[in-house]
């Protein structure tokens, strides 16, 4: 083969290559609908900024392995360089595409890294046992114009969170396979909203709009967390309480066939919750439980249908009661 023909097929073989590496600057393309999927599945808020740890981590290791490949070069000369690389590359595919946990393991990953930072931080703030509050304002949205433009059966939806304490104290506990965490606050209060609406179902104009809001305001909160096992048995409870506390709710959804209107409002001495779960390869049990002492609850739902409608209210004075069991598979 003369020198042309040999160049041409290097200068190919390079352009196929820095295409493959391309392959990580299209993470864009695929973090939104990645994280819709992976919200579905856990059941939990997840945006492309909790993603990008994905992401930084790619390109960490990037510039380590491109110092090691240069030595490798000089030593072994590039076609086994490139070779090797290709192998990685494609089994690193290969072995993503038989992933089943990544949503639990994006989790288990980001807990840890919560955790660590509450611990380094209680470690360095030992002197002072209560804090000074907290602002969190967090926002999210995410329109999924493609799937609208398309008529696909996917909401777009929207939400807001803000929440503020005047004193807060934290504790944590772990050990392998095994953590508690407590923290109280002082004047604790939060507002948040949300906002899911679809327009199409099964590809016909089919519009649905579901609204939801919470306030509530507490002189005193607490809440316990305790977790024993690993990501694929475990089990969970977190029991919350609060002093003085007064809340109000709102749910409503409207769409061609169907409205629906909730809300309540109430104030109670004392208010807690408390849920466990188990979970055991997959297979989960929920137990939840809720009670007030010293409370005053008023409740007013509304339903419309095709065929039928039903309006109830309910009052509720001194103490109340109630618990609910869960179980998927």
């Amino acid at each position: 083969m003369n020198l042309t023909k040999k160049r041409w097929m290097v200068l190919i073989a390079s352009c196929l290559i820095n295409l493959c590496i391309g392959a990580l600057y299209a993470w864009s393309v695929f973090a939104s609908p990645m994280a819709e999927y992976l919200s579905s599945v856990t059941h939990s808020t997840i945006t492309t900024s909790s993603l990008a740890i994905v992401f930084s981590i790619a390109n960490t290791v990037g510039p380590i392995t491109m110092i090691g490949g240069g030595k490798l070069v000089r030593s072994i000369g590039p076609r086994w360089v490139i070779t090797i690389g290709g192998v990685c590359f494609g089994l690193g595919m290969i072995v993503s595409g038989f992933a089943q946990s990544v949503g639990m393991e994006i989790m288990d990953i980001a807990n840890y890294l919560s955790k660590s930072a509450s611990l380094i931080e209680s470690c360095e703030h030992k002197q002072s046992a209560w804090k000074p509050g907290k602002v969190n304002l967090i926002k999210y949205t995410n329109l999924n114009l493609v799937s609208q433009l398309t008529k696909q059966s996917r909401y777009s939806y929207g939400s807001v969170r803000y929440t503020k304490s005047f004193k807060e104290w934290n504790k944590d506990y772990t050990k392998p396979y095994f953590h508690v965490g407590a923290n109280a606050t002082l004047l604790d209060g939060e507002i948040k909203s949300s906002i899911s609406a679809r327009i199409w179902k099964n590809k016909k104009f089919d519009p649905r709009i579901v609204l939801n809001a919470e306030t509530s305001l507490a002189l005193l909160s607490s809440t316990v967390n305790a977790r024993i096992g690993n990501s694929k048995v475990y089990a969970n409870a977190r029991a919350t309480g609060q002093v003085g506390v007064a809340y109000a709710t709102c749910k409503a959804a409207f769409s061609r066939k169907e409205q629906s209107f909730e809300a309540g409002v109430g104030v109670a001495a004392l208010r807690g919750e408390t849920r466990c779960v188990l979970n055991i390869l997959g297979a989960k049990v929920t137990l939840t439980a809720q009670g007030s002492v010293g409370s005053a609850e008023a409740n007013f739902s509304y339903h419309f249908s095709s065929r039928e409608w039903e309006i109830g209210s309910k009052l509720g004075f001194i103490a109340g009661l109630g618990f609910k069991i869960n179980v998927s598979y």
